[in-house]
C-alpha cells in the first residue's frame, strides 16, 4: 500500500509526474458569512443555493478570503478545490444533490474549480488530483 497522504500517493501514481507538495498546495478552513457580496465586482453570493452562477459566486468569494484574510494569492494556484459542509443540499437545495461538480478552464487564465460534497470527500471513491 503507498503511503496514505496525498504527495506520495499522488508521486507514486503517477509514476513521479505528479507533485503535490506544500510548496503548491494550500488547505484553508474559510470563514464566510451566510450571504454575502464579492469585493471585486459587488456580485451577491449566497450559501443557501448552488443554483446559476452561485457556486463559482462561493468559490471567488473563497479566493478572497483567502486573500485579503489568509494572505495567500490565489491566483497563483491554478485548481481550487472546495468541500462543502455535509448535508448541505438539505439547506442549499436540490441542485446541490450531487457528490462533486466542477469548472473546467472556465476563469482567469485556465482555473479549475471543484466543489466536492461533505457526505463523500473522504471516501476512497472520490480523488482530487491537482
Amino acid at each position: 500500500m503507498i503511503n496514505q497522504t496525498l504527495g506520495p500517493y499522488v508521486s507514486a501514481c503517477s509514476r513521479d509526474i505528479g507533485l503535490v507538495s506544500p510548496s503548491n498546495t494550500r488547505v484553508l478552513d474559510v470563514k464566510l458569512d451566510c450571504s454575502g457580496a464579492l469585493e471585486s465586482t459587488g456580485d451577491k453570493w449566497t450559501y443557501g443555493s448552488c443554483s446559476g452562477d452561485n457556486l463559482m459566486r462561493l468559490a471567488y468569494a473563497a479566493d478572497e478570503y483567502a486573500e485579503t484574510v489568509a494572505g495567500i494569492n490565489p491566483r497563483k494556484f491554478r485548481h481550487h478545490v472546495l468541500v462543502l459542509p455535509r448535508r448541505a443540499n438539505e439547506w442549499m437545495g436540490s441542485t446541490c444533490n450531487w457528490a462533486g461538480t466542477a469548472v473546467l478552464g472556465f476563469s482567469s487564465p485556465a482555473w479549475t474549480y471543484l466543489w466536492i460534497a461533505g457526505e463523500v470527500w473522504d471516501s476512497p471513491q472520490v480523488s482530487v488530483f491537482v
